[in-house]
């Protein structure tokens, strides 16, 4: 693991990259390690790696289903450490292997920010380049930070209904302060829906994606 300080226009940000350890027993040190770390982070904090883990059995194509417990630790160091994803370019599955003989494709590599670095670079982009001498995708991140233009008005996308997801942020933004008034819960919930909407991959990204393997198929 390697944890870069840098300033950007005066302020402190950070920097991990995170090589996840191959043996599934050791993972859940490296998770203690970025827990631990988080502790200690009040600023923009952007993280990137091959993590060697999945967060759940829709990031994986082909072998067998793992059971939903062995994806708990992960997602729980990426939930209590503040990280949200970033939109994507590419086909995700960015490792390719064999099991029992078998095609398998995985998402292992990805990059993550906490909601500072998603408020200091509203811009970061991911994107999986085409997998070339390797078993893993080359994974490029441009970061982008726009000039502050005042606040944004906030606009619910009617195409977001339905999607997985969107209705625990509503639940989790309406109950998180039983004590607030109602204007103060639909703050809540609009702070709550903005954050996970920055997470969700641009629309029609996912049926150009499954053409493109269509082609690739043909």
């Amino acid at each position: 693991m390697i944890d870069v300080e840098a300033v950007f226009k005066r302020r402190v940000i950070y920097l991990t990259f995170v090589y996840g350890d191959p043996v599934p027993k050791n993972r859940d040190s490296v998770w203690e390690r970025l827990l631990r770390i988080s502790l200690t982070r009040s600023n923009p904090w952007f993280m990137v790696g091959d993590l060697n883990e999945l967060t759940g059995n829709h990031e994986k194509r082909g072998g067998k289903l793992r059971p939903a417990s062995s994806f708990l630790a992960f997602n729980g160091m990426i939930r209590d450490c503040g990280f949200l994803d970033f939109p994507y370019l590419g086909d995700c599955p960015s490792w390719r292997g064999w099991r029992d003989k078998k095609p398998i494709r995985c998402r292992l590599d990805r990059a993550l920010g906490n909601e500072d670095w998603h408020d200091l670079f509203p811009d970061t982009v991911t994107e999986y380049l085409p997998m070339i001498a390797s078993d893993h995708k080359p994974l490029v991140v441009s970061i982008g930070a726009k000039r502050p233009r005042g606040r944004r008005s906030f606009m619910f996308d009617r195409r977001w209904v339905g999607k997985p997801g969107l209705m625990d942020v509503i639940s989790s933004g309406w109950s998180d302060k039983p004590d607030q008034d109602f204007s103060g819960k639909i703050i809540n919930c609009r702070r709550e829906i903005s954050r996970w909407g920055k997470s969700q991959a641009p629309f029609g990204r996912e049926l150009i994606e499954d053409l493109k393997r269509q082609l690739e198929m043909a």
